[in-house]
């Protein structure tokens, strides 16, 4: 599986298809675990998709997202995948399932995986980082804050919610 952000970046293009809700997830006192909290609250508003930031609750968002009936979810987290600091992957089911990962808080995106596909059928994927530090108290790494930076961009680049 890749690891280039802009094979990344083709391939959720492509999958970001139909009514779709973004869920950010991670605690923004613990380094580079900010990343999907603080990409959906840089995006949420900006961009013609649902985005909601879970935060370190994200089962706080479950029912609001079973609710939105969506077509596809994606879920944005770091997650440790034993790649360089600040790498970013897209898992399916499938690939997650099949891989040794250190998740970086609970609950797992797993058990949120798993909830969202049995309640909404909605085609289900987690873009995540690969963080540096995760310590309390840290600041984000240079290399996660330039992939927020990067996909922060991009995401209100091709989703931007105003009419041209």
């Amino acid at each position: 599986m890749s690891t280039n952000l802009g094979t990344i970046l083709k391939e959720l293009e492509s999958k970001l298809n139909g009514h779709t809700v973004v869920l950010g997830i991670g605690n923004i006192l613990r380094g580079d675990d900010a990343f999907g909290s603080l990409l959906a609250q840089r995006i949420k508003d900006k961009v013609s998709l649902k985005v909601w930031d879970g935060a370190s609750s994200p089962e706080n968002f479950l029912g609001k997202i079973v609710d939105e009936k969506p077509a596809t979810v994606l879920l944005v987290d770091a997650i440790d995948f034993s790649e360089k600091p600040g790498a970013v992957r897209l898992f399916t089911k499938e690939t997650l399932k099949t891989g040794n990962f250190f998740l970086t808080h609970n609950p797992s995106p797993r058990l949120i995986f798993d909830f969202l596909r049995a309640s909404t059928m909605a085609k289900t994927y987690i873009l995540a980082v690969q963080p540096k530090s995760i310590g309390l108290g840290n600041e984000m790494s240079t290399e996660v804050e330039q992939r927020l930076e990067e996909l922060t961009r991009w995401f209100k680049t091709r989703y931007s919610n105003h009419v041209c």
